[in-house]
């Protein structure tokens, strides 16, 4: 199945957008070795699997960029589902918020990634958007992502609503879809 089957466009397209794609390994903004469109290659190695410490004049094609981003995804939505949160995302929009959230940052465990954002997790769980919208706007990871990035899934969260990222009016989600 194409991975546009699997997975929303939009979402594709803003991990596109937001990830950018790379097909010669680099060091990403805390020097991780990165490749594709944000494929960690320390944690899972490349299009083989394999494990290096060094990945320097590593490549790959567009293609192959495609097929780590949908084993990406698959691992990724693994753990989102699993999340408390899952059962609280209540739109399309915020589902795939919390996906690319997850994606971005990992779960990481209560110093860092997904899981040591506490209050922020409780906030999504109460669907307090709020809250869930300044936790994010006042940690590391905003500053880290910058504006674009931080402003667009911290929209996503607040609102539930699609728009605004990629051209489009702000309109609720069903709208979009056709449903309204």
């Amino acid at each position: 199945m194409p991975i546009e089957d699997k997975y929303d466009k939009r979402l594709l397209a803003s991990l596109e957008i937001h990830e950018g794609l790379r097909l010669v390994a680099y060091k990403d903004t805390v020097g991780v070795w990165t490749i594709g469109f944000g494929h960690n290659l320390e944690a899972n190695g490349g299009l083989e699997g394999e494990k290096r410490a060094d990945w320097k004049g590593y490549t790959i094609t567009q293609e192959q960029a495609i097929v780590l981003l949908e084993q990406d995804l698959d691992r990724c939505m693994v753990v989102v589902e699993a999340t408390e949160e899952w059962p609280f995302m209540n739109s399309k929009a915020r589902q795939n918020a919390l996906i690319e959230l997850i994606f971005n940052m990992g779960l990481g465990n209560d110093k860092h990634g997904y899981t040591s954002f506490a209050n922020t997790r409780r906030a999504m769980r109460e669907q307090d958007w709020g809250q869930v919208r300044a936790g994010l706007m006042d940690s590391k990871w905003y500053k880290q992502v910058g504006k674009g990035r931080g402003e667009y899934l911290c929209d996503l969260f607040y609102t539930g609503w699609y728009g605004g990222g990629f051209g489009l009016p702000r309109q609720p989600e069903a709208a979009l879809m056709g449903d309204a």
